[in-house]
């Protein structure tokens, strides 16, 4: 009985060695998805620990607060607002690829804006509009593809409540958009929309966060794997 107790705990000392704690995707550590996985390679994987704006991370029309503390943050010790400034986004490079799942936290002081705004969502290399996750002034949640607004959800977004959305977009005209309250995801219901088009090509190499309009919007957990 010692020996196997003993074999158990060598077994265990080596897993922890082999893996360390920073190679398990964020996806996991805040629960994970109970209904679905996301891709098997990563392109994003950002917390907003630490000091200032994230390595890799470009920041465009204001400075935002990366260093949310204090019982605002929405996971861990810290999130990325954009305070006041609502025409500011950040983004962030990435490897083409055929196909992405997203997923992310946000919180709105304003569900219901004054125009619709960009919540995230992945552009060209020239900031071109691929696929991109916005908010009507109803407050619901809506896909911008193939040059339009598409169909919103039924369900429309509270004020200042915490939210998990997960967005899969695939080259050739695909993008699923879902949101919930418990990160658990069906890919149906009324939070759930999509829109086909075969015909929508282009090169998503850059995924950004934030956009035109919409304050004091609070993000964080942001994971796009492929």
């Amino acid at each position: 009985m010692k020996q196997t107790f003993t074999l158990i705990l060598a077994c265990l000392w080596c897993w922890a060695t082999l893996i360390p704690l920073r190679a398990v995707p964020l996806h996991f550590l805040i629960g994970g998805n109970t209904t679905s996985t996301p891709g098997a390679g990563t392109e994003i994987d950002e917390g907003f620990e630490g000091t200032g704006l994230p390595s890799g991370w470009t920041e465009t029309g204001a400075t935002w607060n990366y260093d949310l503390g204090g019982g605002s943050q929405l996971a861990g010790n810290e999130s990325a607002t954009n305070g006041a400034t609502g025409n500011a986004f950040i983004y962030k490079t990435i490897t083409y690829r055929s196909s992405y799942v997203v997923e992310i936290m946000f919180r709105m002081a304003d569900a219901t804006p004054a125009s619709t705004w960009t919540a995230f969502g992945f552009r060209t290399a020239a900031a071109g509009a691929v696929c991109l996750a916005r908010v009507t002034t109803a407050g619901k949640m809506g896909l911008y593809i193939d040059g339009a607004d598409r169909l919103a959800t039924t369900d429309g977004l509270s004020d200042n409540t915490t939210y998990y959305a997960r967005m899969e977009f695939v080259d050739g005209g695909r993008c699923k958009l879902e949101f919930n309250t418990t990160n658990s995801f069906t890919g149906s219901g009324n939070k759930y929309t999509q829109y086909d088009k075969a015909a929508v090509t282009s090169d998503a190499v850059r995924f950004y966060v934030g956009g035109n309009g919409g304050t004091n919007n609070i993000f964080d957990r942001v994971l796009v794997t492929y």
